[in-house]
């Protein structure tokens, strides 16, 4: 066998390999826009250029049929490329979204390391004593009534650590949900956008319009941007998340 076809067979069987990984990743853990909003894509991206780009790029230079050492260099090779891919899954699962969370009047995407240890401890509610496995679950808040609380609240807002990284304060989405509706805006009315962002908003609002589906939009806080929310108008309940 030449070094080009050890290469090739090499290359693709990773593909294969992180196709599947992409799949799970893309639609469980970081589905629709929040793969890109929550840095998904970029983790992706980095397995991709070291088991896809890399490994069979050092396979085919270490392989010659005529070394001795050839069993040991490939073994070690993929040993290497497993570890590394097994690393990456893990990274991409321990900064997977977690919550969306309503609070106020927008969204924000909650993700696994954005939870404290000791925060999810203080968790009394059972339905949020551990983080969602199997892709972030929509959920509101309870501003609490003890004026502490409170003060403790704001304090830890200032260090980018507010409500929605706290899970003691959580509640079920639909108990929200007329708050929901309340917010939300018509396309036309949403604030601070620029024109594309404005133009795709109109124009997702006209196609659900058209089926006599009416939306309203709010703010989802992400990671790296701000994206849109589209609710049903008449029940509250999340229809889209627009980039």
């Amino acid at each position: 066998m030449s070094r080009y076809k050890a290469a090739a067979i090499h290359f693709v069987g990773s593909l294969a390999v992180l196709s599947l990984i992409v799949l799970f990743v893309s639609t469980v853990w970081y589905p629709g826009a929040l793969l890109q909003a929550a840095s998904g894509l970029n983790l992706l991206m980095i397995v991709f250029a070291v088991d896809v780009v890399a490994g069979p790029l050092i396979m085919m230079i270490i392989f010659n049929t005529k070394k001795k050492s050839l069993k040991f260099d490939v073994t070690s090779v993929l040993i290497f490329q497993i570890a590394f891919m097994l690393y990456g899954v893990w990274s991409i699962f321990e900064a997977r979204p977690v919550y969306v969370v309503f609070t106020e009047n927008r969204f924000h995407v909650t993700t696994a390391n954005q939870i404290e240890e000791f925060e999810q401890k203080k968790v009394t509610n059972p339905d949020y004593k551990k983080l969602p496995i199997w892709g972030p679950q929509i959920v509101g808040t309870k501003t609490p009534t003890d004026p502490k609380l409170n003060s403790d609240l704001v304090f830890a807002s200032g260090f980018g650590m507010g409500i929605q990284n706290m899970p003691r304060f959580f509640m079920p989405y639909p108990e929200v949900a007329d708050e929901v509706k309340k917010t939300g805006k018509a396309a036309k009315d949403v604030k601070g956008m620029n024109p594309d962002v404005m133009a795709r908003l109109a124009a997702y609002e006209a196609k659900l319009n058209a089926q006599n589906k009416k939306v309203l939009f709010l703010p989802l806080i992400a990671k790296n941007t701000v994206l849109q929310v589209a609710v049903d108008a008449s029940t509250g309940a999340i229809v889209d998340i627009l980039s």
